[in-house]
């Protein structure tokens, strides 16, 4: 739309409901998979309807209408619950193909898994279910995302959730929300409108290696703090595989996240405009370490 009638579409819709429409449209391509996700029948109709009824849940003036759960029932997970457009993407992308945690060099095994930018759980129900064995820890310094996280994960028991984030170093960590939910929540400022902000204690990586040792699958998806999280951890040599995203953030790349991972190969084909998924294992002692991407 352009010259006069987007003058007139400026003029007729208010910017915040042209925010809406926008996000509306954004969610809504976005999520056109997500019902292979039910099996066929009330459950795939179940999460149509939740698909629509978030566009709408996100305007409610009311926060706790808002931040109300919905549950769906996915095949491969069984009941997840849901708040925001965002957490349906978000189920998107750790069960639908590519999965997003999926790799095919994962570890056969693991005992400690580490969980860092837990969100509302599924990464960490993700890896539990690949490894039930294992005790995994994950942070999430969003209170209220946390408590969707602890719901999700109730029937875990193996893993452990802690309301804290991870920095480069222990103390405050001042946090950002943006409009539509727990898909954003940040410590850098980018061009996003914000909603919010909040501070939350934090710790860092080389005080969880001190308290549970070592880490046979590190996790970490934490908006942008990958950078100054891996930058500042002194016992890298402790974690044996590190699975994440990379996110393009001022004055950073993924080549300098990369170079912060000495003696690990890394797998980084699906990061695309500084921006992805990536898989770093550590490399046996005597062979070269090379990045694919």
């Amino acid at each position: 739309m352009g010259g006069p009638g987007q003058v007139l579409y400026r003029r007729m819709i208010p910017a915040r409901a042209r925010h809406w429409l926008y996000l509306v449209r954004f969610f809504w391509r976005e999520s056109s998979g997500l019902s292979g996700l039910a099996s066929p029948g009330p459950q795939r109709l179940w999460l149509s309807l939740v698909r629509v009824a978030v566009c709408f849940k996100v305007a409610l003036p009311s926060r706790s209408l808002r931040q109300a759960p919905l549950p769906v029932w996915i095949r491969d997970t069984g009941r997840v619950f849901v708040s925001h457009w965002c957490d349906l993407l978000v189920l998107g992308e750790i069960y639908s193909p590519p999965r997003e945690y999926d790799f095919p060099d994962l570890p056969d095994t693991a005992r400690t898994i580490v969980d860092l930018g837990a969100n509302i759980g599924l990464s960490a129900r993700f890896l539990s279910e690949r490894y039930p064995d294992a005790k995994l820890l994950g942070f999430e310094p969003d209170p209220e995302i946390f408590a969707l996280a602890q719901r999700n994960m109730r029937a875990h028991p193996q893993v452990s959730l802690r309301n804290l984030g991870v920095a480069g170093k222990k103390g405050q960590l001042a946090l950002h929300r943006f409009p539509g939910g727990s898909w954003g929540t940040s410590s850098f400022v980018t061009i996003q409108e914000i909603a919010e902000t909040f501070t939350a204690d934090a710790v860092t990586l080389d005080s969880i290696i001190d308290e549970i040792g070592d880490i046979d699958l590190l996790k970490i998806d934490i908006e942008g703090a990958e950078y100054e999280v891996l930058e500042a951890c002194q016992q890298l040599q402790r974690v044996r595989c590190i699975i994440g995203e990379v996110h393009a953030i001022p004055d950073a790349s993924a080549e300098r996240l990369f170079a912060l991972l000495d003696g690990f190969e890394v797998a980084a084909e699906r990061v695309l405009d500084g921006q992805g998924p990536f898989i770093a294992r550590r490399v046996q002692a005597g062979l070269p370490t090379q990045t694919t991407s």
